[in-house]
């Protein structure tokens, strides 16, 4: 009974965090890029040349008839080709539910709490553990990046949802007595769509390999996992040569081209500085190690908490000593445990100040778990399975960093879709921890409820909209400006009536990425547009001088000002 009543509660508790502020904030460049994807409208206008060849032009040209060509050009041309799984679900949700902000990001919200019931199902039925499931879910339910990216509309959600299922049916075939063909064809149609949806899903797929190489005996199974791969194969070469994804390598070029040329520039002239900067040894593993530490609740925000990664390093081999003690001192695991326990608490009152007094003993804590993985009773290829999961997507894009010169790769949502792999390996430990050690259990918990103080306020940022880590952002977006737009031109519309609209270069992508650069920018009437309906008849224009403000010109010349997006500070 308990444990269905938590259950429910921590469903509860994700839904809440998922919907506060849900609609309050405008869609962001990527949530733009997936409206006008999913109606198969290309950024920029490629398939639009309408809206640069006329003078003037209705929603009845913007809204004209499109074919699958159209949808294969308009994701290759904004995201190199990937989304395609998140896109053709989210044509067919904005038909049922609308256009709306909300309405749009509540799909991601809901296979945010599909995954939450996937990783419990996950450690229930492979870990056999009802407890290890909710602590999961639990750490899943609070993570403040799969909160965040559960607020954008956008495909991560629902690759996070993808791989957690691939991957319980890889396991699930590895475990299996006898062959199971459907089996082997549901994880060949999950792995397919996790790959379309976005191209680094790969990394969870080559972990599955490795795991098959390393622990799979049954030539029949190997028969079966051999033609879930071909299947996969086959799915991405079409996509790859006929499909949306025919441009992708050169999409990838022609970006990696221009994020290295800007990340040469004087750090003040780089438009992107802070994402974008050459892959130095200093900034590479100063930004590996914030991804790394802020993927768990145990060692969220610890690197600017410890001021670097000089304290953080001493830190780690006073921790690296303990861990070792207590591995090798086994029948002494108790008292050595206390020891460490009383040290970290007498060295964190000296050394540090306020909450932070706390930080050596939160952050033993985290080694304390990782021992506790080596305690538990859980299969030893589900575990290697989850350490691999949870340390390869960051070791990838390491690579991919050093391999570029600048370090794009490394942001955080890049590794996002090993968390909920770090969330069970965690969730592993912690149980074992406890199993372990049960006088210490209120110490433990104690020390998890402290660590949640930093997530919370990093959830606070996150719902506000001012999350540098998350939402890239420092002032908050204010309600959907196009949609408000959209309204006033339908209240205020009469006939004889012209539309201006602005044109803006200031985007840092405008004539790269494979374009040629346009004599004006189309972006705003693409933005404002996708909210008319076919039959709405506003007669519109682009002012190419004008690059902020909207006005509805009346019949008798006099012009009333709608909007001002002031340059970049309302265009998201």
């Amino acid at each position: 009974m308990l444990q269905r009543f938590s259950f429910v509660l921590i469903l509860v508790l994700a839904l809440c965090l998922r919907l506060i502020n849900l609609g309050e904030y405008g869609l962001n460049t990527d949530e733009k890029f997936t409206l006008l994807n999913i109606h198969g409208i290309c950024v920029g206008g490629y398939n639009q040349p309408e809206l640069y060849d006329k003078e003037v032009f209705t929603p009845k040209d913007y809204w004209k008839d499109r074919n699958l060509q159209d949808y294969y050009q308009a994701v290759a041309r904004a995201d190199f080709g990937t989304h395609i799984t998140h896109n053709t679900l989210m044509h067919v949700w904005v038909k049922v539910f609308g256009k709306s902000d909300i309405a749009m990001r509540l799909m991601s919200v809901l296979f945010s709490m599909l995954l939450l019931v996937m990783i419990f199902w996950f450690c229930k039925d492979l870990l056999d553990s009802v407890p290890i499931g909710l602590w999961a879910m639990f750490f899943v339910a609070i993570d403040p990046l799969l909160i965040s990216q559960a607020h954008f509309a956008r495909s991560y959600s629902l690759s996070f949802f993808l791989l957690v299922v691939a991957s319980y049916l890889f396991l699930k075939l590895l475990k299996s007595d006898s062959k199971n063909v459907k089996l082997a064809i549901l994880y060949a149609a999950v792995a397919s769509l996790s790959l379309l949806n976005h191209y680094l899903n790969f990394v969870i797929l080559l972990v599955h390999v490795v795991i098959a190489v390393v622990y799979l005996r049954n030539a029949k199974k190997w028969y079966f996992l051999l033609g879930a791969g071909a299947f996969t194969l086959a799915v991405m070469a079409y996509w790859m040569v006929a499909g949306g994804g025919q441009w992708s390598m050169q999409f990838l070029e022609d970006k990696n081209a221009l994020h290295l040329a800007l990340s040469k520039l004087p750090y003040l002239e780089n438009p992107m500085r802070g994402i974008v900067e050459p892959s130095t040894l200093t900034n590479v593993s100063k930004m590996a190690s914030s991804m790394i530490l802020d993927a768990n609740v145990f060692s969220f925000d610890f690197l600017p908490t410890f001021n670097g990664i000089r304290n953080l390093s001493i830190f780690i081999v006073f921790a690296s000593a303990s861990l070792i003690s207590l591995v090798f001192f086994k029948k002494y695991s108790k008292f050595i445990l206390g020891v460490i326990v009383v040290i970290a608490a007498g060295a964190g009152i000296v050394f540090f100040n306020g909450f932070d007094k706390t930080l050596l003993l939160r952050g033993l804590l985290l080694f304390a778990v990782i021992y506790g993985i080596s305690l538990s009773k859980i299969l030893r290829k589900y575990v290697v399975f989850l350490i691999l999961a949870s340390i390869l997507p960051l070791l990838y894009v390491i690579f991919d960093a050093f391999k570029s010169g600048h370090t794009t790769s490394l942001s955080h949502r890049y590794i996002a879709n090993s968390i909920p792999f770090i969330a069970m390996l965690m969730a592993v430990g912690f149980y074992g921890l406890i199993q372990n050690f049960k006088p210490f259990t209120p110490v433990f918990i104690l020390l998890l409820a402290l660590q949640l103080f930093p997530l919370g306020k990093e959830l606070n940022l996150i719902f506000e909209d001012v999350s540098a880590r998350y939402s890239f952002r420092t002032e908050a977006r204010i309600p959907n400006p196009y949609w408000a737009v959209a309204e006033k031109v339908k209240s205020n519309y009469n006939k004889g009536d012209t539309l201006i609209l602005p044109s803006f270069d200031g985007n840092v992508y405008t004539g790269h990425l494979g374009e040629a650069e346009k004599p004006k920018s189309i972006l705003d009437a693409q933005y404002l547009n996708i909210y008319f309906e076919p039959n709405d008849y506003f007669i519109q224009r682009i002012d190419q001088s004008e690059p902020n403000k909207v006005f509805l010109q009346k019949e008798n010349g006099e012009r009333l000002l709608l909007f001002d997006f002031n340059n970049s500070k309302y265009r998201y």
